[in-house]
């Protein structure tokens, strides 16, 4: 995706420090309870609950970055295109010579 090894390989510390830090800080606030817990199935509940809460926000922050990283490929695969995109084929002028002027009795060809 990048065309420097040493980029991508920055870019790939960063986001893995990134969701490092994003997951502590997530586990750190959501494990918070303020209720007393009464027993071990209330207690496994809980703790599932808060897992499953952690993990949906890192498949969307997953999802997220595959979406971002995404676009910027196809950014820079646009930018390194050779040729620039044709028109649809109904926009372009027909081929053999100038286009005629639309007049009351156009030519037969």
């Amino acid at each position: 995706m990048f065309a420097d090894s040493r980029l991508a390989e920055a870019v790939n510390s960063l986001l893995v420090v990134g969701f490092y830090l994003l997951n502590l800080g997530y586990v750190t606030v959501a494990m918070k309870e303020s209720d007393p817990v009464g027993d071990t199935s209330q207690a496994l509940e809980q703790l599932s609950m808060k897992v499953g809460l952690v993990l949906l926000v890192l498949g969307a922050l997953h999802f997220f970055n595959v979406f971002a990283l995404g676009r910027y490929r196809r950014g820079r695969l646009r930018q390194q295109a050779v040729h620039p995109p044709l028109p649809p084929v109904g926009m372009l002028p027909p081929q053999g010579g100038p286009v005629p002027a639309a007049g009351p009795n156009p030519p037969a060809r």
